[in-house]
């Protein structure tokens, strides 16, 4: 590759990098908390009324039958469901929550659902509305989230995104992770130590195997059954 061509990669790179920085630490209006139930078979009947784009993908805020605003869950499981039914605003879905299920190696935990979705044409013509969405209460550190029917949820109970590391070529960690995505690909899947560890040894990160599904969502994901990295 000729040096002029790939200084202006490089800095397209950069510029990218630093945009993606500027935007995690712009101050946007309060989200509302995902809806995270702790008992099990607690159900959720709402409808989209929003969506917004994270560098993890797109999630989907939803009103429920008492206005209150909930973020849907970023389970692969929720996920799919969605992205399978091209869920968008005016849509009506049926959560429940299953309770905490171990993966067949019995060494991960996650979070199980169940999951039906009513396309917005056939909830319009029952005739029926959910009510007007309530305010999102401001941003606030100490803040507790009040959750009806035992649904207690609160920012500070969210799972912290991961960052990424400093002094860290982001661009070259995600052409590592390109290329165990491919093999992934290969081989039906690589196990998260066996992951870590190569994404270790090529690019000198620490990040978990989670962590990495997290930030290259596009490449790579983790098979909540079998606790695998497998391609996206």
């Amino acid at each position: 590759m000729p040096d002029s061509v790939r200084e202006s990669l490089s800095k397209m790179i950069d510029d990218a990098l630093r945009l993606r920085k500027e935007e995690a630490f712009k101050d946007y209006p309060p989200r509302p908390p995902t809806w995270a139930p702790t008992d099990v078979d607690v159900t959720l009947e709402a409808q989209v009324i929003d969506t917004f784009e994270t560098q993890y993908g797109v999630r989907r805020v939803v009103v429920d039958l008492e206005g209150n605003q909930w973020v849907l869950p970023s389970s692969s499981i929720v996920v799919k469901e969605l992205l399978k039914a091209k869920a968008g605003i005016g849509d009506v879905v049926w959560l429940k929550f299953l309770g905490t299920k171990k993966t067949k190696d019995g060494t991960k935990t996650y979070k199980n659902y169940q999951m039906v979705i009513i396309p917005k044409d056939a909830f319009e013509r029952t005739g029926q509305k959910f009510p007007t969405p309530k305010p999102v209460p401001p941003k606030s550190n100490s803040q507790v989230v009040p959750a009806p029917q035992g649904l207690p949820v609160s920012p500070s109970q969210s799972a912290p995104q991961p960052q990424p590391q400093t002094g860290v070529d982001m661009a070259k960690v995600e052409e590592v992770v390109k290329r165990l995505a491919d093999m992934a690909g290969k081989v039906g899947g690589l196990r998260k130590e066996e992951f870590e560890k190569m994404v270790k040894n090529m690019t000198g990160t620490t990040l978990t195997a989670d962590e990495t599904a997290l930030m290259f969502s596009g490449h790579i994901k983790i098979d909540e059954v079998s606790g695998k990295v497998l391609k996206a």
